[in-house]
């Protein structure tokens, strides 16, 4: 075969080659049409689902707002029971929110603070065991459990969101088995301050 007919050939090929692709990219691409009953089914549930996202919001609103009715009538009502009782109410939310941190009874705390200065707001009183404050710390006590209570940067023995959690924390310390009864002893070691406290704590419930 003589070259000529050889290179005719080739570009034959190479020809037929070049127009079947442009062919193919030719041909149109078709998509299959969905159903009227599918595109109906499709719009409803995107349409349900666009409903229920103001729903859900609602419901959880509803519900934030539930709680907070719940909480301020329960605080309404510890209030309540403070004052029927001959106890102050200034710094209840300093208890619930110190025993809320350490697992304790925010009515343990009142009592605590009520037999000892007698709910006392910030005071430097000392009694003549050298304790200090509205909670009564001995001092080398306070600076083992001396807490930061209002945020301020410093632990004061003297101010009484401080030692209200400092004796949130150092009565934490001394529970046994779940028994505050421990914890109030070590606070002050008499079996009838202990009961005292706890007797008086026992009119807030």
């Amino acid at each position: 075969m003589s070259r000529i007919r050889i290179l005719a050939l080739i570009l034959l090929i190479l020809g037929t080659s070049f127009l079947n692709e442009v062919k193919a990219q030719e041909q149109p691409q078709f998509e299959i049409p969905l159903r009227e009953d599918k595109i109906e089914r499709l719009a409803s549930i995107k349409a349900q689902e666009t409903e229920k996202e103001p729903v859900l919001e609602n419901l959880q609103t509803l519900q934030i707002q539930r709680e907070q009715n719940e909480a301020k009538t329960i605080d309404e009502a510890n209030i309540q029971k403070l004052l029927a009782s001959s106890f102050k109410a200034d710094f209840y939310d300093v208890y619930k929110n110190a025993a809320s941190q350490y697992g304790l009874e925010w009515q343990i705390l009142a009592a605590v603070h009520k037999v000892e200065t007698g709910q006392s707001g910030d005071t430097g009183r000392k009694s003549s065991q050298v304790a200090t404050g509205p909670m009564q710390f001995i001092p080398s006590t306070f600076r083992a459990y001396g807490v930061d209570g209002n945020g301020d940067g410093i632990k004061d023995i003297n101010n009484v969101h401080d030692t209200i959690f400092s004796a949130a924390n150092y009565l934490r310390a001394n529970v046994k088995g779940g028994d505050i009864t421990p914890a109030l002893f070590r606070y002050n070691h008499s079996s009838s301050y202990v009961n005292k406290v706890k007797n008086l704590a026992s009119l807030l419930k």
